[in-house]
């Protein structure tokens, strides 16, 4: 978190095929899924275009937010969409959950450091997944979004770009 905020992580831009590296991230978690009863669907077009940016990174927050997905969620399932945004030059993924929700109050704080939702028997985070995720989105010049509705579930989107701007030589992003 601290090389984070600080400006000093390094981007390693690289060719990544996003829908088997999202579909990966989907395969390692689905025993966590499994051991809770959950379902999922996945709709990860295979057509997705390769993206210039940094894989371990879009790997970590898509992990991240899966990850928050099955914690919160005890019925139900997770939903996973990936959709092209030709018009912004980038694509967009959303995970979907039908667990607990956030309460309005919470909405404009669940992604500060070290800021945990509270609930009964939902401990075991440091209260740094959402924030991580967040950094990383921007760092990858991307957003992030989310609507929750406390007690039906949650989404959350990440539109990255395509390719990354300003990259060096060096295939590092310039701080």
């Amino acid at each position: 978190m601290a090389k984070i905020e600080s400006g000093k992580m390094s981007i390693e831009v690289e060719s990544i095929a996003i829908a088997p590296l999202l579909k990966q991230v989907v395969t390692e978690i689905k025993p966590l899924l499994d051991s809770k009863g959950l379902s999922i669907r996945c709709d990860i077009p295979n057509t997705l275009p390769t993206v210039e940016s940094d894989a371990i990174k879009i790997k970590q927050i898509f992990t991240n937010l899966l990850s928050n997905a099955i914690k919160f969620t005890d019925r139900g399932g997770i939903t996973i969409e990936v959709k092209e945004r030709p018009m912004r030059r980038g694509f967009e993924f959303a995970v979907e959950d039908t667990g607990i929700g956030v309460k309005p109050e919470a909405l404009s704080k669940i992604f500060e450091t070290f800021y945990q939702v509270g609930e009964t028997g939902r401990s075991g985070g440091s209260g740094l997944g959402l924030a991580i995720v967040k950094n990383l989105t921007h760092l990858l010049q991307g957003e992030i979004s989310v609507e929750s509705e406390y007690g039906t579930g949650s989404t959350f989107k990440v539109f990255l770009p395509y390719r990354l701007k300003r990259v060096t030589t060096k295939g590092s992003l310039e701080q």
